[in-house]
């Protein structure tokens, strides 16, 4: 097992015990590109995990059931995990949905959407995370 294996697997089996028995994990993303800055994941250690998780068999759920499961409150089906990512960067859309789709996994998205089809201009000078562009309304849609 890879490094990076054995860090999602540390991860997931540290998170699982934190939440209870049924409980689930929630694996969030914001870019998913080479630039090595503290937001980001490599397009290659991203399809890593995805195929690890696949490979291990874990139920990805889409957040719409784990919400239904939240709410009737029954335990969540064993290895389950849920991916999101946040801000919207345009590589969820380019390098993150095709491996996400190659392995028959949902995920969630979570936009600011004052910045669809625009940069993360938001963010702080000086803070090493390089500018990137969002996902464009097209792109959403």
């Amino acid at each position: 097992m890879g490094r990076c294996s054995e860090s999602l697997f540390s991860l997931i089996r540290i998170l699982g015990s934190l939440s209870g028995v049924g409980g689930i994990t929630v694996l969030t993303y914001h870019s998913v590109d080479g630039s090595g800055s503290k937001l980001s994941v490599a397009p290659a250690v991203f399809e890593r995990q995805m195929r690890y998780l696949k490979e291990n068999r874990f139920q990805v759920l889409p957040l719409s059931r784990v919400s239904t499961i939240l709410k009737v409150r029954v335990p969540f089906p064993r290895n389950s995990v849920a991916i999101t990512f946040d801000d919207g960067y345009q590589n969820s859309y380019g390098q993150a949905f095709p491996v996400l789709q190659a392995c028959g996994f949902p995920a969630t998205v979570f936009l600011a959407t004052h910045f669809c089809g625009r940069s993360n201009e938001w963010l702080q000078p000086g803070i090493s995370i390089p500018s990137l562009p969002m996902l464009s309304w097209e792109e959403v849609g």
